[in-house]
């Protein structure tokens, strides 16, 4: 793909993973704020808490979980979790260097994954 705009840095990792732990709306919370913290990225001023909402009543029952967003000064990232089939899914977007493999670590970590992939673009 061509890069059309070379000025401006931008950095975008997705991470799935099946994992074993039980997730509330706490729990994705908890992680958006800690690969926050851990990224070193800033909260954006005008919404510094993450945004969670429930994916239950969605139009198949196997959306059944979360979805949130954090949002960052250097831009954000959502995850969306389906609690049923313990599958999730994270997309970062950023205009500022991270390491994703210590994102994919956090994850890992944070939430007991048996099985994990990822692609940086």
């Amino acid at each position: 793909m061509k890069n059309l705009e070379p000025l401006i840095h931008r950095q975008r990792l997705v991470i799935e993973a099946k994992y074993d732990r039980v997730v509330t709306r706490e729990v994705v919370n908890d992680f958006l704020l800690l690969l926050a913290r851990e990224l070193k990225m800033t909260l954006h001023p005008d919404v510094p808490v993450p945004i969670i909402t429930s994916a239950t009543g969605k139009s198949l029952p196997i959306h059944d979980g979360y979805e949130g967003a954090i949002f960052w000064v250097e831009s954000g990232a959502q995850i969306y979790i389906w609690s049923r089939v313990k599958f999730l899914t994270v997309d970062i977007y950023t205009c500022k260097s991270f390491d994703p493999l210590l994102a994919v670590q956090l994850t890992k970590d944070f939430f007991n994954t048996t099985e994990i992939v990822h692609k940086e673009t």
